[in-house]
């Protein structure tokens, strides 16, 4: 337990903030699919880090590829595929994790767009 408040407090105290954008498809006049982000959530608390080794190989296994590991305090609500904006960056959501589904801790994995 003390490693999951450690990690919350640093979230808390990190600065950090992302937007939380989902994709959305449409047609356009011609026919083809155009997708286009929707903001659903905005200035939410993560701390985001570049992805552990470990991290990265487990994906890796999986033919995914992943740059960052965000972590959140709250459940941020994500999907894979949702998009984080942190700053000027883009980070596609590809998993989602609750710390030992204890609900204080998530870790979302992402790659940078």
């Amino acid at each position: 337990m003390g490693t999951l408040t450690n990690i919350a407090a640093l979230v808390a105290r990190s600065g950090h903030s992302v937007d939380v954008e989902r994709a959305i498809s449409t047609e356009d006049a011609a026919g083809g699919r155009r997708t286009t982000w929707n903001t659903v959530r905005q200035a939410v608390p993560a701390w985001v880090q570049p992805a552990k080794a470990e991290t990265i190989e487990t994906y890796g296994k999986r033919n995914m590829r992943v740059t960052h590991s965000v972590y959140f305090a709250s459940d941020p609500g994500l999907c894979p595929g949702d998009r984080l904006r942190f700053s000027r960056r883009f980070l596609v959501v590809g998993g989602v994790s609750n710390a030992g589904e204890l609900d204080r801790l998530w870790r979302a994995d992402c790659r940078e767009q």
